[in-house]
């Protein structure tokens, strides 16, 4: 009877700790996807937590500012950043950026907010909404930030802002194209400014949907080798370039790293990667 008591009150207060870890368990469940969530690409309507904390962090950042860059890049920054943003936190890594696209300044704030000891580069055509809010005089407190104004395929200038970074930092950890978003813009910047890229660098290029709009010399036809799509598209081609012409059935023509020779501009030999996503490409680089 004694026996029977005491398992009964064991029982009780074990599932009164279960209750209780249960609601905790619910409770944390509920605040995450409210805040800092982002949309399922792959199940529209819904909503996901960023799977990480530095990713959340990178996410509420970017929210918080009123970036664009939690639209439809809303899952895509988040990946990138994080892996900056604990270098940044926990081994005092200064991380370079370049952000060609200023506009209102929103995404320069919240990069400033998530790595304060960061180094940025801005560079903008200085009108709309860049004039009307002076964003220069927004950023002339800060001795990190350094911007520039004019058109994003002006290679001279480019240079100059490049060779600046590369004295100050040895080049950018992560240049990001949201500029004017015409091809031979994206193209002069990414031949120009791809060997100020730091080993193990990203350079990200956005709205490549005006490869396919007529408005912008794009094209429908998908065969083409006119746009700057199908210039991406080619890399694909630099990174096997070793296997260009090998004949598998004769072993002692085996290809050799670094033997092959095709080629789209100059340094493409040390891309590492070419990342495809909805309305842009990333491009990182070898260590």
């Amino acid at each position: 009877m004694l026996r029977s008591r005491f398992e009964s009150k064991a029982a009780r207060r074990l599932g009164i700790l279960a209750a209780f870890f249960g609601a905790l368990c619910s409770l944390l469940l509920y605040i995450r996807p409210h805040d800092g969530a982002v949309a399922d690409s792959h199940a529209p309507g819904r909503i996901r937590p960023p799977p990480s904390l530095a990713e959340h962090d990178v996410f509420n950042a970017l929210n918080r500012r009123k970036s664009s860059k939690t639209g439809e890049f809303g899952i895509f920054y988040p990946k990138l950043l994080a892996p900056l943003l604990l270098k940044s936190r926990h081994q005092g890594d200064v991380i370079t950026f370049l952000e060609i696209g200023n506009r209102r300044g929103e995404t320069l704030q919240a990069l400033l907010d998530l790595f304060p000891n960061g180094i940025f580069y801005g560079l903008d055509l200085g009108k709309g909404d860049y004039e009307k809010l002076d964003i220069p005089s927004r950023f002339a407190a800060f001795k990190n930030v350094y911007l520039f104004q004019g058109d994003q395929a002006d290679t001279a200038l480019l240079e100059k802002i490049g060779e600046n970074a590369m004295k100050r930092q040895g080049g950018f950890d992560v240049i990001i194209d949201d500029g004017g978003h015409r091809m031979f813009q994206q193209e002069a910047s990414l031949y120009t400014l791809w060997k100020f890229l730091k080993p193990g660098g990203h350079y990200v290029i956005e709205d490549t949907e005006t490869s396919y709009y007529e408005h912008y010399g794009g094209t429908s036809d998908l065969n083409t080798n006119t746009t700057f799509v199908s210039t991406l598209k080619s890399l694909v081609d630099v990174l096997n370039r070793d296997y260009i012409g090998y004949d598998p059935m004769k072993p002692e023509a085996r290809p050799r790293r670094g033997a092959g020779t095709y080629s789209v501009f100059p340094g493409d030999d040390s891309i590492y990667s070419v990342q495809f996503i909805t309305n842009g490409a990333v491009l990182s680089k070898s260590l």
